[in-house]
């Protein structure tokens, strides 16, 4: 179930504080530990190396690789496997993060066989870990699922003190996804008791869910309600309030399944209400307002279900990504516009609905899983054995050392005698020396912290690439298939069709241009120059008919920073502008401009149309959307136009010296 996938973000980032450090900052810190590691011992050296290349894995590629290989380079001429391995495995991320998965598998499994031959225990079970998250991005989950029950089984035997739960949820989760839902709801049981155990309480939090989402699969649903609660219990305690929302969701879709559609109605509304520090999750409210148009409908409250389609309509508009979790707002989609006859819409959003609940599933991936859980199991037991042996070992040897305890005493008090002479002579030397390490600590952790931000934002655009571009590319192909299946149908048919795919097409394009945007903390005007470029070659294309231009002052400073969200705001409201201008202004010359004055970036879409009365205009969507997002980012928005005169937007942001 691709609702639950987000929790795997969660095996690498559970439990972190996040702190926004401006990047030319890191960067400096970076650069000055890289000075402190060719002074520092070896054990340090590497790992410095190792932290700097992980941060630059999210910021700067090519300087990643650089250093990576070097320090590998480094490590193996001194000998230093511990480092290698480490070396090695972070490298393999690198290209993970990138989607080449071929060569991410070779350089994890590299670092695996390596850590065995050395017994690198630490650094196997890491390995594991990151074959499993590699398997699991490609859909490949009877492979995620040996390699997490391996590192649960080795993390088990060689370090029985360390955590295990999150090998356990992602177990749970991946049973969650194949609906198997008594050896989910025992693996969600398990990773709840060690959260329990070790007072984890946002973990916790998790837990309650998937146990309660388990519940709803399996149809005890007073058990569900149960399980939501103690979550819920817990997050308005502990002011969690991501998870508040998302446990208010979770217990509404119960209750629909319950028939309590009044008291679904009331936990999604909690849910669309958000927390009391206003911090809203925007896709937690879409799914919000999705489950309200679905439960006003059954409960006859037409008018609501519609108000919440209507919203729901215009996130979709921004976030084409939420499709993927629109059940709710599909069903209803679908249902209204089939009960007002319109049959196509009503096809349309049931297709949308079916592409949702499809699931992978296959008896070949359960046969494996079953044998991976097998495997586990009698490792456990061989495990459980050998420490059995191992007691009765230690006893015998109990029973000799019984005959030595006198020369040990002797043999005790004249090392402790040394041993105190060398510690009077090492202690301020050690002292200084802690002073030092604890204050490359404190900078290595910044940069750890700065770095588990920047792989979250790669991880969720890598999960918009993968699940949603390859579900609209699967609807391109069926829609190329209906072509093909129906060539003898009426043209309104093929027209509807070539609609829907040139529609799908496009927002194959909207999700490039945001992950493009997410995948960088800022971005330069050169950057936006390229893809405004792109976006008239694309019109140009379609509308030969229209002659377009783009003028970029020449003097502008073409690696001037803006943030991401700046940058892509204003290339949207390009888009939007010239996307009217075709529509409705039926223009022959449509022009658009970079400028800059003072320490204003200046954009302006013109036309030659026909032009509008801005004193009365028929206000839609798109000019709305224009202003708004310009508002967003605090930039001044005009709008000029005169019938048979043409119209301008310009908008102008202050830019950060």
């Amino acid at each position: 179930m691709k609702t639950f996938r987000w929790l795997l973000i969660s095996f690498i980032l559970s439990n972190c504080t996040f702190v926004q450090l401006k990047a030319q900052n890191t960067e400096r810190e970076i650069d000055s530990l890289s000075r402190v590691a060719q002074q520092a011992p070896d054990s340090l050296k590497y790992d410095i190396y190792n932290r700097m290349g992980f941060y630059y894995i999210f910021n700067n590629r090519k300087r990643a690789d650089s250093i990576l290989k070097s320090a590998i380079k480094s490590s193996k001429a001194i000998n230093y496997k511990y480092g290698t391995v480490l070396l090695t495995n972070t490298y393999g991320i690198s290209f993970d993060v990138n989607r080449e998965y071929d060569s991410a598998f070779y350089y994890f499994e590299k670092a695996r066989t390596l850590s065995k031959e050395y017994n690198f225990k630490v650094l196997e079970t890491r390995s594991l870990n990151n074959l499993g998250m590699n398997a699991w991005g490609q859909d490949q989950l009877n492979e995620a699922q040996a390699f997490f029950f391996e590192a649960l089984t080795i993390t088990k035997e060689y370090f029985p003190e360390k955590r295990t739960d999150v090998y356990l949820s992602n177990i749970g989760l991946i049973y969650q996804e194949l609906e198997q839902a008594e050896k989910a709801l025992n693996y969600h049981k398990q990773a709840l008791e060690e959260r329990i155990k070790r007072n984890l309480k946002t973990q916790q939090i998790i837990s309650y869910n998937n146990i309660g989402i388990t519940y709803r699969l399996k149809q005890e649903y007073e058990k569900a309600i149960e399980a939501f609660d103690r979550g819920l219990q817990i997050a308005e305690e502990f002011k969690f309030y991501t998870e508040y929302q998302r446990l208010f969701i979770s217990k509404a879709d119960a209750q629909i399944s319950m028939g309590n559609y009044s008291e679904a109605i009331t936990s999604y509304e909690n849910a669309k209400k958000g927390p009391p520090d206003n911090n809203i999750d925007i896709r937690t409210y879409f799914e919000a307002i999705s489950g309200l148009s679905y439960a006003y409908f059954l409960v006859n409250n037409d008018q609501k279900a519609r108000e919440n389609l209507e919203e729901g309509f215009e996130l979709l508009k921004e976030y084409p990504s939420f499709g993927d979790s629109a059940q709710f707002f599909y069903k209803t989609a679908s249902s209204i516009y089939l009960a007002e006859g319109d049959k196509v819409q009503g096809s349309r959003f049931i297709d949308s609905l079916q592409a949702v609940l499809k699931r992978k599933f296959s008896q070949e991936n359960a046969r494996a899983i079953a044998l991976s859980e097998t495997r586990f199991k009698t490792v456990e037991k061989e495990v459980a054995l050998a420490k059995t042996r191992a007691s009765l070992a230690e006893r015998e040897l109990e029973i000799k050392q019984r005959n030595y305890i006198i020369y040990g005493v002797i043999g005790l008090a004249i090392l402790l005698a040394l041993v105190g002479y060398l510690f009077y002579k090492q202690q301020r030397l050690k002292n200084a020396q802690l002073k030092k390490e604890s204050k490359l600590k404190e900078a290595l952790s910044k940069i750890e912290t700065q770095n588990h931000l920047q792989e979250q934002r790669l991880r969720i655009s890598r999960d918009l690439h993968d699940n949603i571009g390859s579900h609209l590319t699967f609807i391109i192909s069926s829609l190329d298939n209906l072509k093909y299946g129906l060539k003898d149908a009426d043209s309104m048919v093929k027209t509807k069709l070539g609609e829907v795919g040139a529609f799908t097409k496009n927002t194959i394009n909207e999700l490039r241009d945001t992950i493009w945007a997410m995948n960088k903390e800022s971005i330069t005007l050169e950057d936006i120059e390229a893809r405004i470029a792109n976006l008239l070659e694309q019109a140009r294309t379609a509308c030969p008919e229209i002659l377009f231009s783009f003028n970029f002052q020449k003097d502008i400073d073409r690696n001037q920073f803006v943030t991401s969200v700046e940058g892509v705001t204003i290339y949207r409201i390009i888009q939007e502008a010239i996307n009217n201008a075709i529509k409705y202004a039926k223009a022959a010359h449509i022009e658009v401009s970079l400028s800059k004055d003072q320490n204003k970036l200046l954009a302006r879409v013109k036309d030659d149309g026909k032009g509008f009365d801005i004193h009365n205009p028929d206000i839609g969507n798109g000019l709305l959307n224009m202003k708004k997002r310009a508002k967003d980012i605090a930039a001044l928005y005009t709008i000029d136009s005169e019938e048979n005169e043409g119209t301008s937007v310009s908008v102008a942001l202050d830019l950060k010296s």
